[in-house]
């Protein structure tokens, strides 16, 4: 009898000394996508592209936005009734994402009116959007809207005394977040009925405030946001070319160079409106994250909590970020691989993981191998773009959008010259810019939506 206990003692000791030693490394979800420091968006409704030939005044104005947001890394999206010419381009170029545009400025709300405007935007994005924008303000129906529609923006707008008077920002998320008396962070309704942070344009035309005063606000609103780790969406109408007597469109580029000059180094998140908002949702799910690590692998655990908002989680598509304390070299990152993992990448010597969460499962277990045997998944935020003899070339897969602009015109008038929408290493350029009365330029923009200007 003692012996048998003793050989089966041995036999589990003998088990557990050939089990793989794991170790549990630090893990966290990340407050914004890629582990960025805010979410920061400039957007409009009504995509007009150069060919806006039946109203001239519009053609300049989502190619210069587009222009500028690629030469400052800062996403842009736009709000949309129908397929406008030039919008699959755009979106394909991934710098900017769609939402419907309801036109409640005609129509009464109808659910099948509003499924019919998400499937025809969902033919040239690959995807259906999960927010919308009220036409002409008119928002009555909001809490009719169906549960696969995750926020919207109003048209409202803090009155100039409010702007003066520091109020603050009506963000969606983050420390502090704008107004919480007026508009509950918590309450879904209020995440589907809900304005912009700003509205850059309308504070010039509308209330009285000069340029110079519009963009300071906002300057000041962006660093706010930026330090309560929130989430900011300015609003302007790109192809309102003139009213009284002011043009909105020399506007744009002043616009982004103070965005940029308020994101300063901090690094913000490369996602449209649509993907903002949905990992709001998504990470108010997570109970709890656990990380190991044994020889061959990392193994991350994702608890979901039971209780959550009434929307429908199907229709989220967006990675959830998790800031991991895994100390690796960028050489072994590229080795990485795992399956559900969108991207593995390094931000601020923080290495963090992308993941598709399945939210009907309470628990999602995800397996990132150090060792390759299938394409890595790890994508870097910084990447290198030369220019020579016609080729443009990168250490890592872009897009290019190509711009030209006429030397003597203002910055504004921006035209597409062409677009090469497969992601590639080498690009060769299939357009003629011997043209000297122009400017030529390349926007890039890698896979993690990482996006710059180089002149050509």
């Amino acid at each position: 009898m003692l012996i048998n206990k003793i050989i089966i003692l041995s036999f589990v000791l003998l088990f557990f000394s050939c089990q793989e030693k794991e170790t549990q490394l630090g893990v966290k979800v990340s407050s914004h996508f890629n582990n960025a420091d805010a979410t920061i968006i400039q957007c409009s409704d009504q995509y007009y592209d150069n060919s806006a030939t039946y109203n001239k005044s519009r053609q300049y104005s989502a190619v210069v936005a587009e222009f500028e947001s690629l030469k400052h890394n800062i996403p842009i999206h736009v709000f949309e009734e129908k397929v406008e010419r030039g919008l699959k381009e755009f979106l394909e170029m991934g710098r900017g994402g769609v939402s419907a545009y309801y036109p409640s400025c005609s129509e009464n709300y109808r659910a099948s009116l509003l499924d019919s405007i998400l499937d025809n935007l969902k033919l040239v994005n690959n995807r259906r959007p999960t927010t919308l924008a009220y036409g002409c303000g008119k928002n009555y129906y909001y809490d009719s809207l169906p549960n696969y529609i995750l926020g919207a923006r109003n048209s409202s707008l803090l009155p100039v005394y409010a702007l003066k008077e520091g109020v603050g920002i009506c963000t969606y998320y983050g420390k502090d977040a704008g107004n919480p008396s007026i508009y509950p962070v918590g309450d879904f309704s209020f995440l589907r009925n809900r304005p912009s942070a700003s509205k850059s344009w309308a504070n010039v035309i509308s209330d009285g405030l000069s340029e110079k005063e519009s963009l300071s606000f906002i300057k000041k609103e962006v660093k706010k946001t930026i330090t309560n780790k929130g989430f900011y969406l300015d609003f302007m109408h790109w192809h309102i070319n003139e009213i009284k007597g002011k043009n909105a469109q020399q506007f744009i580029p002043k616009l982004f160079k103070t965005l940029n000059e308020a994101i300063g180094s901090s690094y913000i998140a490369k996602v449209d409106y649509n993907e903002a908002l949905e990992y709001l949702y998504g990470k108010q799910t997570i109970d709890s994250v656990s990380l190991f690590e044994n020889k061959d692998a990392y193994i991350m655990r994702v608890y979901i909590n039971r209780k959550k908002k009434e929307i429908d989680y199907n229709v989220i598509r967006t990675p959830i970020s998790f800031e991991t304390e895994i100390k690796t070299t960028e050489s072994s990152l590229m080795e990485f691989w795992g399956n559900n993992i969108q991207s593995v990448t390094k931000v601020k010597d923080k290495i963090i993981f992308n993941a598709l969460i399945d939210y009907t499962k309470k628990l999602n277990k995800f397996i990132i191998y150090k060792q390759a045997n299938k394409q890595t998944i790890f994508l870097p935020l910084e990447y290198e773009v030369s220019f020579n003899d016609s080729i443009i070339q990168s250490n890592y897969p872009i897009k290019i959008s190509y711009f030209k602009k006429e030397k003597r015109n203002e910055d504004y008038k921006v035209e597409i010259v062409d677009r090469s929408l497969k992601f590639k290493k080498e690009h060769a350029l299939r357009f003629d810019r011997n043209n000297i009365k122009y400017n030529y330029y390349a926007g890039v923009i890698n896979k993690l939506g990482e996006s710059k200007l180089i002149k050509i």
